[in-house]
């Protein structure tokens, strides 16, 4: 491999060996994820955006009250706008928003919405690059 490649082929924390993204990262934020004190929100970096998707198959996997469910989409809402007032760049898709994957939307055109080349969870600290 030439040098000048090698430069731009690094390995993150996940092990996986890949060059540098082209675009901003996704990073999932899921409702159970709701903690301002995680590194990623240390400060904000203009190469993340974070995505808060409230999601149907979130509320069905198991019996959950109707206002367990409204409480768990509230706190996403409530945090995507945290997020931003601090400066994070943020994608919020609600409940009833048309690009939702549960009303017929899908992922990819949230990616392409921010020209992003690679996703992250917090949870499982997976990556999914171009």
């Amino acid at each position: 491999m030439p040098a000048a490649s090698q430069s731009a082929v690094g390995s993150d924390s996940t092990g996986v060996s890949s060059a540098a993204p082209a675009g901003p990262t996704l990073c999932l934020i899921l409702g159970d994820q709701l903690n301002p004190l995680h590194s990623w929100f240390a400060r904000p970096d203009p190469q993340r955006v974070h995505v808060l998707l409230e999601l149907r198959q979130e509320t069905d996997y198991v019996v959950h009250h109707a206002q367990k469910v409204i409480a768990i989409f509230a706190a996403m809402r409530d945090f995507a706008r945290q997020l931003k007032a601090a400066g994070h760049r943020v994608r919020h898709v609600a409940i009833d928003d048309a690009s939702n994957p549960t009303n017929g939307g899908s992922m990819p055109t949230a990616s392409q919405r921010v020209g992003a080349c690679s996703t992250r969870c917090c949870r499982s600290r997976s990556t999914s690059r171009c």
